[in-house]
């Protein structure tokens, strides 16, 4: 399921830091290695089928997501973090299959 949010929204970020492009940059490749970190314990934890886990890193991942303006991602997240939340990851991989094109897409839109 895609999502109709737009990929990324720069200014959720940038209004925040008012102009200061150094810091835009650091925290922009500072996201792209913690998410990739998550996006891989998320793989993880949805072939273990550990509910808890998804829920956690799920609901991380969106918040992180959100606050920089991958609203895709974001949305993605989102979607695991709800199913994890009602306990049902029957369609987890699925959902996290979309989350790590959600995540790659991503990251080459900030490369």
């Amino acid at each position: 399921m895609r999502s109709p949010q737009p990929l990324f929204q720069a200014s959720l970020l940038t209004d925040g830091l008012a102009g200061d492009d150094a810091a835009v940059h650091e925290l922009l490749e500072l996201f792209v290695v913690q998410a990739a970190a998550t996006v891989d314990q998320l793989a993880s934890a949805v072939a273990e089928r550990d509910v808890e886990a998804v829920r956690r890193l799920a609901h991380g991942l969106a918040g992180s997501a959100a606050t920089i303006g991958a609203l895709q991602l974001a949305d993605a997240s989102a979607r695991l973090d709800k199913s994890a939340r009602a306990g049902r990851l029957a369609q987890g991989s699925e959902l996290q299959a979309d989350l790590q094109r959600s995540f790659e897409s991503t990251r080459a839109a900030l490369a």
